[in-house]
């Protein structure tokens, strides 16, 4: 057996040899055609379409030679030559898609312009006053003794003082703007709605109230909004915020097991969530996955408000005593409801991170 493997050795080890002498070192004639023919077919076989395919990409043909290719997070990691035998990468063949070409804003784009480049000067030159002067266009139930405490790391803005988001989104503009539109939007299936901002305060009032008072949702409470994008999302993130609960939106594409790690984390009284939604011509189930998400919770969250909106596809399943119907929840809600007063610190919303790295961080 060993002299068996002695010959069988020599020879792996000559072709070894063999194939790093044709792809290292060109050679005249029929080698060097190999060598080339080798290069560039490894090199088209291994790099990524995604960075062969750029123009300003230096080509590993002939002398060029493919040093190492791996796979690195988010992408692939390139070290190679250029025909000159001058290495690259990838992070260098992102610099050569850069471009320092200006697009200079025409005369009447400037004068369109809500801003101008004194907006900056005005803010370096003072930033207190400069935000103090900015916040006044906010309207406050009771302005701020101080603008800013800053005790590294710490810093509290507009110390003292008292608003509303909601009631700046809509309220202020009930005033001259009652009858224009707040939000047009266009499905995928064709369907369009248009909410005036008196339609939306009305909408929002109406859920705002029924999450108070049905649900027990109070200020400083956390909700969870599981949605596509269709206007009622903006409705709920109103709503919460017009009582002082602090939302979640959780992205209408995320898994189940993505929404059960934000849900338990931050524990809502609610969720509120769709039937489904349209994504690039496919319906996209979104209260199956919630049930999935929260079916192996110990302590799931006691309602479900769900929006319909898939009217021509199936019913989902509804669970008794949890889910509800978004419409026939706030059917007989009042219009008008009042806006939490909140401090100027207090959270608003929470946002999770992506979780790629490891467990989603709010």
């Amino acid at each position: 057996p060993m002299r068996q493997f002695v010959p069988v050795a020599a020879f792996a080890a000559f072709l070894l040899l063999l194939a790093i002498s044709l792809v290292s070192i060109p050679r005249p004639g029929s080698s060097e055609i190999l060598h080339q023919s080798f290069a560039r077919a490894f090199a088209r076989a291994s790099i990524p379409s995604r960075l062969r395919d750029i123009p300003q990409a230096p080509r590993v043909v002939r002398r060029g030679r493919l040093d190492n290719l791996r796979r690195a997070r988010g992408g692939w990691l390139m070290q190679a030559q250029d025909d000159d035998g001058v290495a690259f990468n990838a992070e260098a063949i992102e610099t050569k898609m850069a471009t320092s070409e200006m697009f200079k804003a025409s005369d009447e784009f400037k004068r369109k312009s809500l801003v101008d480049s004194s907006l900056y000067q005005e803010s370096s030159a003072n930033r207190l006053k400069f935000w103090d002067d900015k916040a006044k266009d906010l309207e406050w139930f009771k302005p701020w003794t101080k603008t800013l405490i800053w005790d590294r790391p710490y810093a509290q803005w507009f110390v003292g003082g008292k608003l509303n988001a909601a009631y700046n989104c809509l309220d202020v503009n009930l005033k001259d703007k009652a009858d224009k539109t707040a939000i047009l939007w266009e499905g995928e299936n064709g369907e369009v709605r248009n909410l005036s901002y008196r339609d939306l305060h009305e909408r929002v009032n109406k859920l705002a109230a029924k999450l108070q008072t049905e649900l027990g949702v109070k200020k400083g409470d956390t909700v969870v909004i599981y949605m596509p994008m269709i206007p009622d999302l903006t409705v709920a993130v109103l709503a919460c915020a017009r009582i002082g609960a602090i939302h979640s939106v959780v992205f209408g594409g995320f898994s189940a097991e993505a929404l059960r790690d934000r849900v338990e984390t931050i524990t809502p009284k609610c969720i509120i969530t769709a039937d489904g939604g349209y994504r690039r011509g496919k319906v996209i189930p979104l209260k199956p996955m919630v049930d999935d998400a929260l079916a192996p919770m110990s302590n799931p969250p006691p309602h479900v408000l769900v929006v319909r909106h898939l009217k021509d596809e199936k019913e989902p399943p509804m669970q008794e005593g949890r889910d509800i119907y978004f419409d026939d929840f706030i059917k007989d809600a009042p219009t008008e409801w009042p806006a939490e007063e909140m401090d100027s610190e207090d959270p608003l919303f929470v946002l999770f991170s992506s979780g790629t790295t490891g467990k989603p961080k709010g």
